[in-house]
């Protein structure tokens, strides 16, 4: 009878010791599969603004603000430390919400430099074309600009050379690009010539329904005796 239970003894003390610690190598191997999420999830957590201007207690139970020295109890959220911010440092609540607004553009120009460089180029190179066609000369625009340039000179008494001047020659080309100025020689015997014969054909037509006339000279002489 003793030895059937030294042989039962025995296989049950074998059938233990060959038996694997299926738990603890399960357990291990789940905490090194789950130790790559935790490290990325560290990585993704940001820290807020706030804590530059607020100093953590030694429990992590209040924030005391640097500046004026206040504290707030905090219980994992940042709310009454940004409210801190707003009404007692409006000028650091701003200063942070316009670093992380430029960081945004700045971001979105990295993005869209080469379209808008490519854009702003083509831009270039057609405005350059559209300025350096000049209006053609039988067109309107430019018959209605030389028509009030011989209504100026005549008005004004301006001399023909007026066309030829540096200044009124650039203050021309700022106003309208594309227009040229006519040349003394074509203001004078052609745009003069035609606003005249325009100017007496009207005169002529006012004075066709008119009766009477009145005309009266004013005759005077000079200190040089030169009589006018």
């Amino acid at each position: 009878m003793d030895r059937f239970l030294n042989l039962g003894k025995r296989r049950v003390s074998s059938s233990s010791a060959d038996k694997p610690d299926c738990e603890c190598s399960s357990s291990t191997d789940s905490e090194k599969d789950l130790e790559p999420n935790r490290q990325s999830n560290k990585k993704k957590s940001k820290i807020s603004h706030v804590w530059k201007y607020f100093k953590r207690s030694d429990d992590k139970k209040y924030a005391k603000c640097l500046d004026c020295g206040k504290e707030y109890k905090t219980s994992g959220n940042t709310s009454n430390l940004h409210d801190h911010l707003k009404r007692f440092h409006p000028g650091v609540e701003r200063k942070s919400a316009e670093s992380s607004t430029q960081v945004v553009r700045a971001e979105r120009n990295v993005t869209t430099s080469t379209s808008s460089s490519c854009r702003s180029s083509m831009n270039s190179v057609a405005s350059y074309f559209k300025r350096a066609v000049m209006y053609d000369s039988n067109s309107k625009r430019k018959t209605d600009i030389d028509k009030a340039l011989t209504e100026m000179v005549a008005k004004d008494v301006q001399p023909y050379n007026i066309v030829e001047n540096e200044g009124f020659v650039q203050y021309t080309h700022v106003l309208d690009p594309r227009y040229k100025l006519p040349s003394k020689t074509h203001l004078r015997d052609v745009l003069m010539h035609n606003y005249f014969t325009e100017t007496s054909a009207k005169l002529s037509a006012i004075l066709v329904n008119v009766s009477n006339i009145a005309v009266t000279c004013d005759l005077w002489t000079s200190s040089a005796n030169a009589s006018f």
